[in-house]
């Protein structure tokens, strides 16, 4: 059989793969060079990303604010309407505003302001040109970590285009989110460019404290202003050990699998390398400790975070077992997603049961899978890892878990699957034609998804009907909205406000339809049959207005105190067809 030669320089086609080679402490070099045709290609294939990334998202400039968290964002907070001032500086510094200390995010609300005045449709555009440049600075730097062009274009266009990442970029409160992930990438690209020029093998032999790099400075730098956007960022370092790892490779390969070396041989190398690289990153995670004490304070003080007695350890823990779970099936399957999932407080015992036996043996799989191909491990290490700040073991908020919060963390499974897929066509040529076809049916379902999901966010009323609409077709949610009140005080405060505001027949019929939902969930609430009551008498149906008045009034009879059309007593109701 003819063995292929790769060209000098040129990453394997199987990266990832250990050999059995003498361990080498030397970082492996992705292809670097001049202008040259290949290096066009990478820069066209980046422009092409970014430009089909913001084309897909452009229909949000004609989008409202939504009236959950962007009131006090943006609408209600005079600080940000009032543009950059020296005070609107100061304060964005100091404060602990929404539960977070994100000054940076703050400041580009107020950028917004400053330029656009309070224009919801600017904003949006804001958010898609972020998550645009976000995809391109994804693809630029896998392609530098690994050198493989159309593997990391794949990773690239599924995190643009996958539905889970839309409510990151439609919602205008989750600036954070975008802004955060803008200078995540350009942290690893910046960090991809110093690894590949500096000598590991000197350092890890003199054990040198720290380098001395203008790109690792660079990669400090956006890494702080990343943690200044949102404090979810302070996994950061542990996944730039995982680049180390794979696919830098700047650890020997002999320390993982373990290949049973001779006894004599000491493992030096190996623990010199480890060594090296977690002071190398002391900086980072300095940054990333101080940013967790801030961000724990800041909660704390805004009362933003779940008491123990409200929610017990093995509450939180069961929650985001089946959080994982839940990420992994709506990035395989992104139907029924809602901008809220309620925290239904102890779950069902066997669906935690379930949720943790998948994950071990997923895990298990992962591990004997990463003997051979490392991209396994460190893929699943970065989703496990970057989800740890938001999955729920410090409960903060009212949610069970969060599309937004799958924005980064997805990008781990993406390169799982784009480097499967890769060796799979390299190992067995024939399945090419097969493989792109595939991938293209998938990008094509992503971006039908996507459309469909964004248009839900044009205004609010379409995202609360979707959210109780999710909680009704799912047994432990619904089972929340009926015995949690937090949740139907959240959802009847926004049916009061529509009501004020409802004009058109078909805005009226969409009111009815949303109450009567709540009326089957909360069949003893008086508030549910008066709200309802009021909508159906400005439906002009003044019978069942009645009836529900009625049941309201028997209910409790001090708070059947309609506000809107009061309907007529039942004797003064004109027949049907008159």
């Amino acid at each position: 059989m003819k063995r292929r030669h790769n060209q000098p320089g040129t990453p394997s086609p199987t990266q990832g793969r250990p050999r059995r080679s003498k361990p080498n402490l030397e970082p492996r070099v992705a292809p670097t060079g001049s202008v040259t045709p290949r290096v066009r290609r990478v820069w066209w294939i980046g422009l092409v990303l970014a430009l089909g990334t913001f084309l897909m998202f452009s229909p949000a400039r004609s989008f409202e604010f939504f009236r959950f968290d962007d009131p006090q964002y943006i609408l209600d907070n005079q600080q940000v309407k009032a543009g950059l001032t020296g005070e609107g500086l100061a304060w964005a510094f100091r404060a602990v505003h929404a539960g977070n200390w994100h000054p940076l995010t703050w400041l580009s609300h107020m950028l917004d302001c400053q330029l656009f005045g309070v224009n919801a449709g600017r904003f949006h555009l804001v958010n898609a040109l972020f998550h645009a440049a976000n995809t391109a600075l994804l693809f630029l730097a896998l392609r530098r970590l690994t050198g493989a062009i159309w593997r990391s274009a794949l990773v690239a266009a599924l995190f643009a285009l996958h539905p889970l990442h839309v409510e990151s970029v439609a919602w205008i409160s989750e600036r954070k989110d975008v802004l955060s992930g803008f200078f995540f990438m350009l942290t690893l690209w910046a960090y991809a460019r110093y690894a590949q020029r500096q000598s590991l093998q000197a350092r890890a032999a003199a054990f040198l404290p720290l380098p001395s790099s203008v790109f690792y400075l660079l990669a400090l730098v956006c890494f702080a202003l990343g943690l200044l956007s949102k404090p979810m960022l302070v996994t950061l370092p542990f996944v730039l050990l995982l680049l180390d790892f794979w696919p830098l490779q700047r650890t020997p390969h002999s320390s993982f699998p373990n290949r049973s070396p001779a006894p004599a041989a000491p493992r030096h190398p190996a623990t010199r390398a480890w060594t090296a690289l977690m002071i190398e990153k002391i900086p980072f995670f300095a940054l990333a400790l101080a940013q967790s004490g801030i961000t724990l304070w800041t909660q704390k003080v805004e009362g933003a975070m779940a008491a123990a007695d409200q929610l017990p350890f093995s509450w939180r823990l069961g929650n985001a077992l089946i959080s994982y779970g839940r990420y992994l099936q709506k990035m395989c399957w992104p139907d029924q997603l809602a901008f809220l999932y309620p925290h239904p407080g102890k779950w069902p015992t066997e669906i935690v049961a379930a949720a943790a036996g998948l994950l071990l043996l997923v895990s298990l799989g992962v591990v004997w899978l990463g003997r051979h191909q490392r991209y396994w491990l460190v893929g699943w290490l970065w989703y496990l890892g970057m989800l740890v700040p938001v999955i729920g073991l410090v409960q903060v908020g009212q949610q069970s878990w969060a599309d937004r919060y799958s924005y980064l963390p997805l990008i781990g499974p993406f390169i799982i699957l784009a480097w499967v897929l890769g060796d799979l066509v390299e190992k067995w040529r024939w399945s090419r034609p097969v493989v792109t076809t595939g991938v293209a049916a998938i990008l094509a379902a992503c971006a039908v998804a996507t459309s469909y999901q964004l248009m839900l966010w044009k205004s609010t009323e379409p995202l609360y009907c979707r959210a109780l609409d999710v909680a009704m077709h799912d047994r432990v949610y619904r089972r929340a909205y009926e015995t949690i009140p937090l949740y139907a005080e959240l959802h009847l405060s926004f049916a009061r406000d529509w009501a004020e505001v409802v004009q058109t027949a078909d805005e009226k019929e969409q009111l009815v339809a949303y109450l009567r939902k709540w009326a089957l969930l909360k069949p003893d609430s008086a508030q549910v049959h008066l709200i309802l009551s009021e909508a159906l008498a400005r439906q002009g149906n003044w019978q069942e207005a009645a009836a529900q008045f009625n049941k309201a009034a028997r209910l409790a009879p001090e708070a059947a105190q309609p506000r809107g059309p009061r309907p007529p007593p039942l004797n003064n109701i004109p027949p049907p067809g008159r």
